[in-house]
């Protein structure tokens, strides 16, 4: 998790352009006004009414996606509301990509290995 965490919080972390069709996730639910919020204003950070997702969090800055070293499995660690979007419009993530073991792991356990 310090990847993600590095990954996140370094400004010259290079973005890529992310399927969201390929992305599992971590987060068990979106809210409507978040995901609203993408679909208008997609470049523009999203303030829930509870304050906790706003501009000054770190990681509601750019999507961080991990994926397994082979590249089978992207796994979206923040930016839920973003990538809904993205689906939603058809159109790619951009997103922080981050490779490692972790996200092998978590796949294998997904595929009863």
């Amino acid at each position: 998790m310090d990847r993600v965490r590095r990954a996140a919080t370094d400004k010259d972390h290079p973005v890529t352009e992310v399927d969201p069709r390929s992305l599992s996730k971590v987060q068990p639910s979106v809210v409507r006004d978040g995901v609203k919020h993408y679909l208008g204003n997609p470049n523009e950070t999203y303030a829930d009414a509870n304050g906790k997702a706003g501009k000054h969090t770190v990681g509601n800055q750019t999507p961080v996606i991990y994926q397994t070293e082979d590249g089978v499995e992207n796994v979206i660690m923040s930016g839920h509301h973003r990538a809904t979007a993205a689906l939603l419009s058809g159109q790619m993530l951009q997103a922080k990509v981050v490779k490692g073991p972790w996200a092998n792991d978590l796949y294998k356990r997904r595929q009863g290995a």
